[in-house]
């Protein structure tokens, strides 16, 4: 993405779910962020982006931060989960079809990562959250996916561009450079990563 997009980019580090239990991923999201704003960067700068459990913690940052007034450039989320309670429907009608995400497991992934909290929480489950005045957000996912309904009601929530892809896998970019599928889906991406910085500078 980086080298498709030619821009800065910055990893966070966060806890994944077998280091700690939520809330800490979206906090350490936050402290990469509020970094960033701290080391010069404006917020028109950025474009947070994510994939999967990661496009959780975009969404989520997304809502915390525009809570504050702070505006990014723009949103990339590829195949997010943003709905903890499980209650999508593509989850049930697709489960055969998903090859990548057993849904057998999902409710003990968000068990151990809630750890007796409220998966319906807005910074668990940021599907429930509130965007006011969001940015271009972009959202990529398979037609196949279990995640499919997460991001057709996320982007409803958020007024986001939602790209279906057909037969194509849960989070299929990471084939960028061996699959015809993940190049033009990297391609799409890294133009909305310029369209956004460009609409950004207005």
């Amino acid at each position: 993405m980086a080298k498709r997009s030619n821009a800065a980019v910055f990893i966070a580090d966060y806890p994944k779910l077998q280091e700690a239990p939520f809330p800490a991923a979206p906090v350490a999201a936050l402290a990469a962020w509020d970094h960033l704003i701290a080391s010069g960067w404006a917020a028109h700068q950025i474009v947070i982006a994510g994939d999967s459990a990661g496009g959780n913690l975009v969404f989520g940052l997304l809502a915390t931060v525009l809570a504050r007034g702070e505006r990014p450039a723009g949103v990339l989320a590829l195949s997010p989960w943003t709905d903890l309670t499980l209650s999508g429907e593509t989850i049930t009608t697709s489960a055969k079809k998903d090859p990548l995400i057993p849904v057998s497991r999902m409710q003990e992934a968000v068990d151990l990562y809630m750890d007796g909290g409220d998966p319906a929480q807005p910074l668990a489950s940021p599907l429930f959250a509130s965007y006011p005045n969001p940015p271009p957000i972009l959202i990529q996912v398979g037609s196949d996916e279990v995640l499919l309904s997460d991001s057709e009601r996320i982007a409803l929530a958020t007024g986001a561009t939602l790209d279906i892809w057909p037969d194509c896998p849960h989070v299929w970019q990471l084939f960028d450079g061996r699959l015809p599928e993940a190049n033009a889906a990297m391609r799409k991406a890294a133009a909305f990563i310029h369209s956004s910085f460009e609409s950004a500078k207005r």
